[in-house]
């Protein structure tokens, strides 16, 4: 498996459209002695055109929230599994709208799958916890996936989640990926002003939100990325009844603010900014980054 996924990543930076790389996929799979029956998905998102195109080798359909609630399997571009020698001639791949404020999920048949019970009892199960999901944050709707999903003696079978949400705004929710680049946190700022202003928040609201998530995108970029413009940061916040929940994700590992302070007076005051001005702050870190989650009560 390892090999597959290696020699898919290496053929999606072609820039070929999914069915193209999933037939060099499966032609390298072919002379794979243990690949036979393997399955694979592959999706192209388009944010510009708000698009996804995708192809499904046997593997399980992907599972699409659009805004407007809508649960829904994306169940066309269907070929069959790799390394079976079946011909792709009269094959296309699946398209469909994903507009700003979706979330797709892609995932394995071990997290649907049960040996007392139907397929489709899989599909409805995790279509209902998905509909729950909506405006989460990516890594919150893996591990609630995961978690709600477990039958009582827990997987049989090996898991993995992968959700998606494209960058962009609705009036329910922000999302933003930005290079690890202190230079962008101006932009940031005004980007979720506007976003604010739209919501018609407290003048003092929308201070402490602005200030606590740019803090904390700040910390996010200089600690955990190290400054690494190749990595990025991403933001996530959703507008909800009563809350504003906000959550910065980045690639490192930082617990505390820098031992800056012993050096320049004014720094170091980020985290306990936050820690004052937010209603709760959860910092939940995994061995792939840190996610600092943020509440606000409106």
């Amino acid at each position: 498996m390892g090999r597959l996924r290696a020699a898919t990543a290496v053929t999606a930076l072609t820039g070929a459209d999914p069915l193209s790389v999933v037939g060099r996929v499966e032609r390298y799979a072919s002379t794979l002695p243990d690949a036979m029956c393997s399955t694979l998905a592959f999706a192209e998102i388009d944010t510009t055109n708000e698009t996804i195109s995708y192809v499904c080798a046997g593997h399980p359909y992907p599972l699409l929230i659009t805004p407007d609630g809508v649960v829904r399997y994306l169940e066309d571009g269907r070929i069959p599994p790799l390394s079976t020698g079946a011909p792709l001639t009269d094959s296309r791949p699946g398209q469909t709208r994903m507009p700003t404020g979706s979330l797709l999920i892609m995932y394995t048949d071990g997290l649907i799958e049960r040996h007392d019970e139907s397929l489709t009892q899989g599909f409805d199960r995790l279509a209902a916890a998905a509909s729950t999901c909506a405006d989460l944050p990516v890594d919150l709707v893996c591990s609630t996936l995961v978690e709600q999903l477990a039958a009582p003696a827990g997987h049989k079978d090996d898991v993995v989640v992968v959700a998606m949400r494209p960058s962009g705004t609705t009036d329910r929710s922000f999302v933003a990926s930005v290079p690890a680049d202190l230079a962008q946190l101006a932009q940031v700022r005004r980007r979720l002003q506007d976003w604010l202003g739209g919501l018609a928040v407290d003048v003092q609201l929308e201070h402490n939100i602005v200030l606590c998530v740019g803090e904390t995108l700040a910390n996010a970029i200089e600690h955990g990325n190290g400054l690494d413009v190749d990595k990025s940061v991403s933001i996530e916040i959703f507008a909800r009844a009563s809350t504003i929940d906000a959550t910065v994700s980045d690639a490192g590992h930082w617990t505390e603010d820098s031992p800056a302070p012993t050096r320049h007076e004014e720094r170091g005051r980020g985290l306990r900014l936050v820690d004052g001005l937010a209603d709760r702050v959860d910092a939940h870190r995994t061995p792939r980054g840190t996610h600092v989650h943020l509440e606000f009560r409106r």
